[in-house]
């Protein structure tokens, strides 16, 4: 629903700069939307620094930092106007992210929106992150929602294919720092929310093709 990825990547480009090193951002995208990652960036400041460098310390300025700057982040174009008409059709809506789920809880509360989500699930609450459906799937069950059922809203390859590996209708939205990456498997791929009314994705969701038998779903929401 916020860009994280952006004040993520400025927070340890910081750091970097501060040591005299460069963040690599192309071996940083590789990692977005999974929760290990396939970038170390700590142990990529050390090798780059050359020598010891104090990891708690830029750990606990760089946090701070990074809370600064997504606590200054709007919510993503079309965000506020889906939650609305969401809300207002009895939709029910969920979060599975692969952030930690007392981050996203602080970050919704914050912004007054808690009380519009069922469920909130992070990392914390599943066997193994995106890009394993896991998550997704937990949240389908906690809001008695049939995946196939579902739609999720999408920002990495990794959540699109947690998404599609759940079997649920996935909306892909990049950003800045995601949108040069392949979407593979994402049923629509749209700059953001603010381009697809919330009836055209209705729409779209209820001329999926489906197996007999598939009921009516709600959509739980990234």
């Amino acid at each position: 629903m916020i860009d994280t990825e952006g004040p993520d990547v400025l927070s340890w480009e910081e750091v970097f700069r501060a040591h005299g090193c460069a963040l690599p951002r192309e071996r940083w995208r590789d990692g977005i939307g999974s929760a290990s990652g396939a970038f170390d960036p700590y142990a990529e400041l050390q090798h780059q620094a050359g020598r010891p460098v104090d990891i708690s310390v830029v750990r606990a300025l760089r946090h701070r930092r990074l809370r600064e700057l997504v606590d200054a982040e709007p919510l993503r174009p079309g965000i506020a106007e889906y939650l609305q008409a969401a809300t207002e059709a009895g939709v029910r809506l969920g979060i599975a992210s692969n952030a930690s789920r007392g981050w996203v809880e602080q970050h919704l509360a914050q912004r007054g929106l808690r009380g519009l989500f069922g469920v909130v699930l992070g990392v914390d609450d599943a066997d193994q992150p995106k890009p394993a459906p896991d998550l997704y799937l937990r949240a389908a069950r906690r809001l008695s929602v049939r995946p196939a059922d579902a739609v999720a809203v999408e920002d990495s390859p990794h959540g699109v294919r947690a998404a599609k590996r759940a079997g649920m209708f996935c909306v892909a939205t990049p950003h800045g720092l995601t949108a040069g990456l392949p979407m593979d498997g994402a049923d629509v791929v749209v700059e953001s929310l603010a381009v697809l009314a919330f009836g055209e994705l209705r729409a779209r969701w209820a001329a999926r093709p489906r197996r007999s038998g598939a009921g009516h779903g709600r959509v739980p929401h990234r």
